[in-house]
């Protein structure tokens, strides 16, 4: 695929009688409220990407299956439209030689294998994986005293990452269905571009780091029982345990989600005819503390604080901007298909 991207890009401050929509903020020369800096900039690239897939598979046996591929993907390459910090944007622009941030690619390689009971009872699904990334893009969470928070693309560096997958079921009588499924991610920075941790200078400390959102270990389960009633009512219950561990939110690892255990379950009654179901549900029982984000701000710090930034310290230096999830939470639903 070929593809040419094109921008006119003018930087986020205050002008007066300028809008965005309609066109009329410039792009060259500087910014007459503040002194020095650039009112924006114009900039044009073009990529082009091959994405192909291969793989293989051989049956053992009635019930057995293996397979192995490889695929490689690509991302598209862009522009931040949106900068609130200009200089030190157009300090990354000018070190890249472009104002764009280029395509990520992944080359991602699997092996797998599928089993089954004769009767199908019982499943086993194995598979290990390992991908190498290329120009890794990355929403660069920066710490603002004008805006609190700033975000920018950047293609960080390369990556490799190389994990396995277990998944089970087993349904020992026709109204029971049993599952367990477990995960584990290995993942590390073989190339950086990007100073991560902000200390200036791309060293040891920055490929120590770990990637965000990809938790070491993830596993679980679930129960369900159906229970036929008179008529075509049935009864059906669920519960549902998962955990994960710990992980990255922010690329500096300041920001982070501790480990958790979730407990979710249910029970519904439906009619059949009318086709009524009534469910009563409990999310989250163990009211397990998870945040929907992490991202540490120039201000705030308060009694908690450590006076220190370091990666997963619970009491960084500054404040941080964190919405919760929601914790336990019970409820009844009645739905109607019609």
């Amino acid at each position: 695929s070929y593809e040419k991207k094109s921008v006119g890009l003018t930087f986020v401050r205050p002008r007066p009688q300028c809008s965005v929509v309609a066109g009329t903020c410039p792009v060259s020369g500087t910014n007459p409220f503040v002194p020095g800096e650039d009112n924006g900039l114009s900039d044009a690239h073009h990529w082009s990407s091959f994405s192909p897939k291969f793989g293989l598979s051989y049956k053992l046996a009635d019930s057995a299956l293996a397979y192995a591929s490889w695929t490689r993907g690509q991302r598209s390459g862009g522009y931040n439209l949106r900068v609130t910090q200009p200089a030190a944007f157009e300090e990354i622009a000018a070190a890249q030689g472009t104002a764009a941030f280029g395509p990520e690619r992944v080359d991602q390689y699997e092996i797998g294998l599928k089993l089954a009971s004769r009767d199908k009872r019982a499943t086993l699904n194995l598979a290990g994986y390992r991908s190498q990334v290329r120009g890794v893009q990355r929403e660069i969470n920066v710490a603002s005293a004008d805006s609190g928070l700033a975000q920018y693309i950047y293609n960080t560096g390369n990556a490799r990452i190389w994990g396995g997958e277990l998944e089970a079921g087993f349904t020992p009588v026709p109204a029971l269905h049993l599952t367990a499924d477990a995960a584990y991610i290995d993942a590390k920075y073989t190339r950086l571009d990007y100073d991560l941790n902000g200390d200036g200078v791309i060293n040891a400390a920055d490929y120590a780091l770990q990637l965000p959102r990809a938790p070491k270990w993830t596993f679980g389960g679930s129960v369900t029982h159906v229970l036929p009633l008179s008529g075509e009512a049935t009864l059906t219950s669920r519960a549902e345990y998962h955990h994960r561990s710990r992980y990255a939110w922010t690329d500096d690892n300041l920001g982070f989600n501790g480990s958790s255990d979730m407990l979710d379950a249910s029970i519904a009654l439906a009619l059949g005819k009318p086709a009524i179901t009534l469910t009563a549900y409990a999310k989250n029982l163990l009211d397990a503390v998870q945040f929907g984000g992490d991202t540490q701000l120039p201000f705030g710090a308060g009694p908690y604080s450590s006076g220190v930034n370091r990666p997963f310290n619970p009491g960084p230096a500054a404040g941080t901007f964190s919405p919760l999830f929601k914790g336990r939470l019970v409820g009844f639903e009645l739905a109607m298909d019609f």
